[in-house]
Formats: C-alpha cells, structure tokens, sequence
C-alpha cells in the first residue's frame, strides 16, 4: 500500500488520491470512527459482508463500494481468499462531485467491467509505488477518470427515472410548443412533484432548462447557418416571437443573436 506525499499546492487539486493499495488477504475490519479519507474498494477475490450502522451488504468479486469520510463501518469475509484494491481520495471539489455522481451514502455496485476496472487501478498503483514518478497531478487525473467510469457505469445499469425521462424528452422536442401538463402527464406523476424532483435533480427549473437547450440549439445554427434569418432560428428553436426570442437570448448570452453571429465569425 502507499500513501503519497501531498503537498499544501496537491490540496487544491478537485479530486487526489490520499492512499492506494491491494488488501490479499483482507482480514476482518472494524473502523468505530471511520477512515479520514473517502474511499473506493474493489473486491477481487472470495466473498464477505460489509456492514454499517444503518445497512449491510453482502459482497463478491466484482463488486464495488464506495465509503464516505468519517463513516462508521466494518467488513469481514464468508468465502476465502476474501482480497480488494482499494483507493482513499479527498480534494477541494469532492462534494460537488458528489452532487454531481448523486453519492449521498455508502453504495454497492456490481461490475460487469471487473477487468477493465482492476487494469485502470493496477495502473495507478503501480505510478503511485514508484517515488521517482509519482506525480500527484497524473494520479489525479487518473483517478478522475476512473471514478466517473465506475459511478457512471453504475448510472447505466439503473433503469432510466421519469426526471431523465423528462430531460430526454425536452431536449427531442424543445422546438415545440410543449406544457407542464404534458410532461407530468408523460411521465405519470403530478405536476408538483414533477416540477420539485426535476429541480432537485438538476438544480435547475424545467422551464429554465427547456429555455438553455433552445438557446443552446439556436447558438449553434446562429453559427453554422451564416445565412439563416433570425426569425427561422427563432421557429426552428420553439420561438414563435422573434422578439421574445432576442429578449430571451440576450439575458442568457448578454448579447443579441446578431451579436453573437457576429462575434462567433472572429
């Protein structure tokens, strides 16, 4: 196992590893106060239980787990050799990127991409054990790289919620007409909860995002179609008042469609 040297400057990266390591044998594990990192086991071999205050989790090779900072928990195994590679992360970004992944609590995945995910780890560790070449930097990057492969792989694996539903749907039909009653009626819930899970979720207003995916679809033609009026822009992006739509415009960009054709000529 190492534990890199991290400097006041490493701290301000987003996101770098604090510790990294291949546990074979895995013993029987108690932490009362947790670990003061954040952390991410993959378990190679055999089967055990992970457990906390609030849940438990039986687990297998292949599996995935990640533990926040400073959470009470505890493992031991039902099946041996009981063996994981696991990596501790802290970083200046950390609970944005939370947000982001939606990793709240400690949660279990189970891997269909073992292999890929041993290699990606095996990598970092074998840099990280060289002290010549242990660049907290490069790790980091690493590390980012294969944090979002793990959580966004548990992501595709998940049946599509009604809030994603939703999204897709405004994003194929942004340059219609379309309501908060068709919406809640598509995906099967009331308007309330709708507008509040979908806020939730993005931090962002359905309105407010179906206005940001036709400002985004209308900068793209003001560019690649030099020759387009602003008034077919303005019908093909779900605008049906070429006035409203250079009002709107300009609040999101704080220039005209006119202004930003001409600037994104330069």
């Amino acid at each position: 196992m190492v534990f890199p040297l991290i400097t006041e400057n490493d701290k301000m990266l987003p996101i770098y590893i604090t510790g990294i390591g291949n546990q074979n044998p895995q013993p029987k594990l108690e932490r009362i106060k947790g670990f003061p990192s954040h952390q991410i086991f993959l378990i190679t071999n055999g089967k055990g239980v992970f457990y906390t205050d609030k849940t438990h989790f039986h687990i297998k090779k292949g599996d995935i787990l990640f533990v926040p900072k400073n959470v009470y928990h505890g493992y031991y195994p039902t099946q041996t050799p009981f063996s994981n590679r696991w990596v501790s992360f802290d970083g200046a970004n950390t609970e944005q990127i939370f947000q982001y992944l939606s990793l709240k609590e400690v949660c279990k995945i189970e891997s269909e991409n073992f292999a890929e995910f041993y290699k990606d780890h095996k990598e970092m560790l074998d840099i990280a054990e060289n002290d010549m070449k242990c660049d907290i930097a490069l790790l980091s990057a690493m590390f980012y790289k294969y944090m979002f492969r793990l959580f966004l792989f548990k992501d595709n694996g998940k049946q599509k919620t009604y809030i994603e539903a939703t999204k897709e749907y405004m994003r194929n039909n942004f340059n219609r007409d379309i309501s908060l009653d068709e919406l809640a009626a598509k995906a099967n819930v009331s308007k309330y909860k709708l507008c509040k899970e979908f806020k939730k979720a993005y931090r962002v207003t359905l309105f407010e995002y179906l206005m940001k995916v036709r400002i985004q679809q209308a900068k793209y033609l003001l560019i690649e179609n030099t020759n387009m009026k602003i008034k077919e822009i303005a019908e093909r992006t779900g605008f049906h008042d070429t006035s409203y739509f250079i009002k709107i415009f300009k609040e999101y960009e704080t220039v005209t469609p006119v202004e930003y054709r001409e600037n994104g000529k330069g």
